[in-house]
């Protein structure tokens, strides 16, 4: 039912004329519940551009409102393919973080479990770390642990 009440008040302001030149802004309340308005509530609110196109069909033929209908639900689609990237996006972060947590747990599973460190300098000779560089890439796995996992 929402879809209609924004198309109802966009519909209202073209009837007024204020379509014509006035700002259209979006915003979410605590509800999750969006709203459409000329104003922007205290808070921040997303400023829709919405573009109207001039009717072909000669002013006495014209449908009122019939100019802003095709822009609205290009609108709507706009932003329902912007909420679309945005999940996908998030899906795609959630994965890579899930990824990052197995390798960080597998890093620090076998620093414990080692009995020395090393590192491999640019002659490609091992050279073993000390107790405090092992000590400090052992903190540095579980830094990492705690960042992707926690």
């Amino acid at each position: 039912m929402l879809p209609w009440k924004v198309f109802g008040l966009v519909l209202l302001l073209a009837f007024t004329g204020a379509a014509a030149g006035a700002k259209v802004y979006k915003w979410v309340d605590e509800d999750g519940n969006v709203h459409f308005g000329d104003r922007p509530p205290a808070d921040a609110a997303q400023e829709l551009q919405i573009k109207v196109r001039p009717s072909t069909a000669p002013p006495s033929q014209a449908l009122p409102g019939s100019t802003n209908r095709t822009s609205i639900s290009e609108v709507m689609e706009e932003e329902r393919l912007r909420r679309k990237e945005a999940r996908e996006q998030e899906q795609q972060a959630r994965e890579t973080r899930q990824r990052n947590c197995v390798l960080a747990r597998d890093k620090l599973r076998s620093f414990e479990e080692s009995n020395y460190l090393y590192d491999v300098d640019s002659s490609g000779k091992r050279r073993i770390l000390s107790d405090a560089q092992r000590e400090t890439a052992e903190k540095a796995a579980r830094e990492d642990v705690q960042r992707f996992c926690g």
